[in-house]
């Protein structure tokens, strides 16, 4: 998988809402569905977040 092509770029990638500094897939399609992930992480259901920022 190229190296632009992990969690912390992907649009199902989204912020906790209890704890915003820890991060969560929410992609139905992902064996990490519901799993905190490591902006580092990535799977083959990885998909481009478009203009928004993480930050």
């Amino acid at each position: 998988m190229e190296n632009n092509k992990c969690c912390g770029t992907c649009k199902w990638h989204h912020p906790d809402d209890t704890f915003p500094a820890d991060w969560i897939c929410v992609n139905g399609e992902s064996e990490n569905c519901g799993d905190y992930t490591e902006y580092e992480e990535s799977c083959d259901h990885w998909e481009e977040r478009g203009t928004r920022c993480r930050g």
